[in-house]
């Protein structure tokens, strides 16, 4: 039974899909939320019974049910598929597996842009593991 729900952070986006190598936007206008809902355990009455889930939805913007509905923890994140050159394309990525889902973002601010995927994986807790060159340089310090 949820006691507490709420949009934590959204941005307008449409969502992308692949036709073999190729990636090609969906022309929906949509919207991309991080969702929080706080679920209190029926089975616990103390205060330590709520679970915390956070997922990422997508829906069309003139519809009110949602099409995609992901669960994130700390292994999944946002990040910016830099192969597009000409717009704003972000990957939803999981450490655990392959499977990714692209977005298409439809934001015109690209700072509202960087700003939605910093807060998204801030409050994922995903922790970006240091890249090769990064970690050789703290060796020889």
């Amino acid at each position: 039974m949820a006691s507490d729900t709420g949009v934590l952070c959204e941005v307008r986006a449409g969502k992308c899909r692949f036709e073999g190598d190729m990636v090609h936007p969906c022309l929906k206008k949509g919207t991309l939320r991080l969702y929080q809902v706080r679920e209190k355990s029926h089975m616990d009455t103390t205060s330590q019974g709520v679970d915390e889930l956070l997922c990422l939805q997508w829906h069309a913007r003139d519809e009110k049910e949602m099409e995609d509905c992901y669960y994130v923890f700390g292994d999944a994140y946002l990040e910016r598929v830099n192969q597009c050159k000409d717009g704003e394309v972000y990957a939803l990525k999981f450490t655990g597996n392959a499977h990714r889902v692209l977005y298409w973002m439809q934001e015109p601010d690209v700072s509202v842009i960087r700003h939605f995927v910093e807060k998204v994986n801030s409050t994922i807790g995903y922790k970006p593991r240091p890249t090769d060159e990064e970690v050789v340089m703290e060796s020889s310090i």
